[in-house]
């Protein structure tokens, strides 16, 4: 009956909420890539690979994750950074820590896993030779990684970039060259003011057809 098509029993099911899809690109930065100091324990930064590691996070917009040594120093390193205009006003986050710390392509992938339903970009600055060496997580790795040859360059910059693509639009070129026609103008002005200056025209109100005034054909 009525009562019975009203029930909850009856209802349709709600649909489903819509998964958003992912929108993070990270970048995985070795610190050896900006520390220009051949103890890890110290930190010596100088200010073009510094003003290239924040120009590609700009472009890109990603999110930095830091994977080596100073991991276990993060609140002092954005201290630093930020002194060097790095990072102002960004979220910085680290890999997790394994038993065997030279592993950091396990690392890598075990953050990568992690956040699976948020990544839809990675790209990893890396400082050393061995991100690579074990056959099972470098094809996984293979194509996101960049070996850095001292310190980080604009090279560097552009290899993360073409993989983590580019948020920021690109600046509309100049119109250069692209001239007023002066003498176009000064007539187009003398047409406006010769119109602002004239009398209304009117048009005679047309004759109807029961109209008997004569034309000037008809005289």
């Amino acid at each position: 009956d009525d009562d019975d098509e009203e029930s909850p029993l009856f209802a349709a099911p709600e649909p489903p909420v819509p998964v958003p899809a992912p929108s993070l690109r990270v970048l995985f930065v070795d610190d050896a890539v900006l520390n220009s100091s051949p103890d890890p324990r110290a930190m010596r930064l100088e200010d073009e690979p510094c003003r290239v590691l924040q120009s590609l996070l700009v472009r890109t917009d990603a999110k930095m994750v830091l994977s080596s040594h100073w991991r276990r120093h993060k609140a002092y390193v954005l201290e630093v950074l930020g002194n060097y205009g790095v990072l102002p006003n960004r979220e910085v986050d680290t890999t997790p820590f394994n038993a065997d710390t030279s592993r950091r392509d396990l690392e890598i992938l075990q953050w990568l896993n992690t956040h699976r339903q948020e990544v839809s970009a990675w790209f990893v600055l890396d400082s050393g030779s061995t991100l690579l060496q074990h056959p099972g997580p470098a094809a996984r790795l293979e194509g996101h990684v960049r070996q850095v040859q001292g310190s980080l360059g604009q090279g560097d910059a552009a290899a993360a970039e073409a993989v983590l693509g580019t948020a920021l639009p690109t600046p509309a070129e100049p119109l250069d060259g692209l001239k007023m026609d002066e003498e176009l103008v000064f007539k187009m002005q003398d047409v406006m003011m010769l119109l602002s200056s004239s009398p209304q025209f009117h048009p005679p109100p047309r004759a109807t057809e029961n109209s008997s005034a004569a034309s000037e054909f008809d005289r």
